[in-house]
């Protein structure tokens, strides 16, 4: 009787200066009724597991304990949004039903642990969770620690966790941007910077599913220029007209993979900002009946993932795959202006070049039937010229010679201009 009141103060103190002291968690070990658990009333609990559970619930980093041959869950606040929609229900679970789409992989690592095989380490670890209603890409780095108790043997496992999720899908968006701008920067024509910019899109399986660029043509109907799928499945057009993105399902609806639809804008264009909503399309906020709406030059459409939210990094990384085909559009008409100019301009200097060797030849000859008649006459010594008829014919002489001489140097300029006039060294 001293030894079961001993027992009874004990565990009294013990949840007095621990669970009290162990946030939300604490509460909801302290009012659980573990008396209909496997791991019993807390009373029965031996030291090391009473011990583990204070180590775990007044810890500030994600822990969870897993105790027993039932790997019964007891957690933390930091673990809690792990779990997802799994809290409450995980608390006192086995941990096969709490985790039944991971625990092919982890559960032989928590057997090896309970069997003596020592601690365990997983660094970014995929794992598909279904926390939140469908099945997630998530990333952890973890450890499993064997927690000995009063026996030797392993009584259970201690979990120090930490999602990683953030920082893996930030890092592979990041990489999928900078090749996305180093594929672009020398599109030479607005379809190949379309084209390029699939072919990095759609090599992040993980974040892109599927894609297509549809670019504005003529007249301003717009044409798929990249990526698969059928052109007629998306909102295409609207979203041009309203200049804001849109998430939108599948025409199919349930099951179809959702898409969100980007205005693509050239460098100096801004697009409206943007309202998400799956089934329909949805124009950002209300554009006053003034306004002018930005003309968008293409439209990218992406498969979105049904394993990541569409939160804010997701669209923000869409948001900036089209800014930057955007740029490499408006870069590559640039190039393709300038390109025309040039083309424009040679062609111009070649018909300057033919006109003036052309006028060059046809001013020579009249000037040669003009100047070899007038060198007979002041040659001829059987009838001599006159003082005065001398006179008149040496000036025409005089002023046909300088005509031929500007002629000559119009025909070397115009040699010169088409590269056919060596220099005599």
């Amino acid at each position: 009787m001293i030894g079961d009141l001993e027992v009874d103060g004990q565990v009294a103190q013990w949840r007095a200066s621990v669970l009290q002291a162990g946030g939300e968690l604490g509460r909801l070990v302290a009012e659980f009724d573990w008396s209909a658990n496997p791991l019993g009333p807390m009373r029965n609990w031996p030291p090391s597991l009473r011990t583990a559970v204070g180590v775990c619930l007044t810890s500030k980093f994600p822990i969870v304990l897993w105790w027993g041959p039932e790997l019964t869950l007891i957690y933390n606040d930091g673990y809690r949004p792990m779990l997802g929609s799994k809290h409450p229900h995980a608390l006192g679970s086995p941990g096969k039903e709490v985790w039944p789409e991971i625990w092919e992989l982890i559960g032989p690592m928590l057997a090896g642990v309970l069997a003596g095989k020592g601690a365990t380490w997983s660094d970014d670890q995929l794992l598909l969770l279904d926390r939140n209603g469908y099945l997630e890409e998530c990333y952890f780095t973890f450890s499993y620690s064997p927690i000995i108790d009063e026996s030797g043997a392993t009584g259970g496992v201690f979990c120090a966790v930490t999602e990683t999720t953030d920082r893996i899908v930030g890092a592979r968006r990041l990489t999928t941007l900078s090749s996305l701008a180093a594929q672009l920067v020398d599109a030479p024509s607005a379809e190949a910077a379309c084209q390029r910019a699939m072919t990095v899109l759609v090599g992040n399986a993980e974040d892109v599913r599927f894609g297509q660029v549809h670019l504005r043509r003529p007249g301003g109907r717009f044409e798929q220029v990249a990526g698969c799928g059928e052109p007629d499945r998306w909102p295409v057009d609207e979203v041009a007209e309203s200049g804001a993105s849109a998430l939108v399902s599948g025409p199919g609806g349930a099951g179809e993979p959702s898409a969100y639809v980007v205005p693509i804008l050239e460098p100096g264009v801004h697009a409206a900002s943007t309202v998400h909503a799956a089934g329909t399309v949805h124009a950002a906020g209300t554009v006053p009946a003034t306004s002018t709406v930005p003309a968008a030059s293409a439209v990218l459409v992406v498969g979105v993932s049904d394993r990541r939210p569409f939160d804010d990094g997701y669209r923000s990384f869409l948001d900036l795959s089209a800014g930057h085909i955007g740029t490499a559009i408006g870069g590559a008409r640039v190039l393709e202006a300038q390109r025309r100019r040039a083309q424009a301009l040679a062609e111009l200097d070649a018909a300057k070049t033919t006109f003036f060797s052309n006028i060059s030849h046809e001013l020579r000859t009249p000037l040669t039937l003009i100047l070899a008649p007038v060198a007979d006459a002041l040659d001829d010594r059987e009838q001599p010229l006159t003082g005065r008829q001398r006179e008149r014919l040496e000036l025409v002489a005089r002023n046909a010679n300088r005509l031929r001489r500007l002629v000559n140097g119009m025909l070397d300029f115009a040699k010169m201009e088409a590269g056919r006039l060596v220099p005599e060294l």
